[in-house]
């Protein structure tokens, strides 16, 4: 399943225009639905937090240029760092057993 794609094209979508990317989201929430069968509460829990994040955003303005070189130096842009870090430890947890 390829979380990070869905993802990437829903935040290009949103940081471009206000018009949602209805069918992104769809697939995004549904790869969600099925994390839910293999993942851990926590990592569903960060992947519907970061969800409604995107979701949210869409009612924000357009970003210009220069906000988007504030955010990508403040490191605001990288939505899905708490994501994957809990992946990556739930990974971990599972290889170790």
């Amino acid at each position: 399943m390829n979380v990070d794609a869905s993802v990437n094209t829903a935040l290009a979508t949103l940081l471009q225009n206000e018009e949602a990317d209805i069918p992104g989201l769809v697939d995004l929430y549904a790869k969600i639905d099925r994390m839910r069968i293999l993942s851990s509460a926590k990592v569903v829990d960060i992947a519907e937090r970061f969800a409604q994040k995107i979701v949210d955003t869409y009612s924000e303005p357009n970003k210009s240029f220069v906000e988007l070189r504030g955010m990508i130096n403040s490191s605001s842009v990288n939505l899905m760092r708490e994501f994957s870090t809990a992946c990556r430890e739930e990974f971990e947890t599972l290889r170790t057993v």
